[in-house]
């Protein structure tokens, strides 16, 4: 392979394979969690999480498998959920977001939410009152 033929296989790589993406942050994941749900996208929320997430209500039990799928798409999708005046501390992979949650169905309360991330996906929701 010539010099020039090496550049110009490159260039097309570089124009037809798109710019390379650094694995997100913890924080810049759960942010587009947050912006996903403000703007109701389903499928970049169901995206978000690990295949093995789990959900909990404070020290309650575990939701996961299809009890964390059936509770992201009825109290998160469904009822069109978002955090209003999210403020987000980061440290490692632990992401808590403090904030108003409300949805479709009239409901308002503050938001204390524990998030763990893990391989670029959520992994764990708390939600801590």
């Amino acid at each position: 392979m010539t010099r020039r033929t090496a550049s110009l296989a490159f260039l097309a790589l570089a124009v037809f394979a798109g710019p390379l993406r650094a694995q997100s942050s913890p924080r810049a994941i759960v942010e587009t969690l947050l912006t996903a749900m403000s703007a109701k996208v389903a499928a970049r929320i169901r995206k978000l999480f690990a295949d093995t997430a789990t959900q909990q209500y404070g020290v309650g039990a575990l939701k996961s498998g299809e009890a964390f799928r059936a509770w992201i798409e009825s109290d998160v999708i469904a009822a069109e959920a978002r955090v209003d005046g999210a403020s987000i501390v980061a440290a490692g992979d632990a992401v808590i977001v403090k904030g108003t949650i409300r949805n479709n169905r009239g409901y308002a309360n503050a938001a204390d939410f524990l998030f763990r991330v893990e391989r670029g996906k959520i992994a764990s929701w708390q939600i801590r009152y």
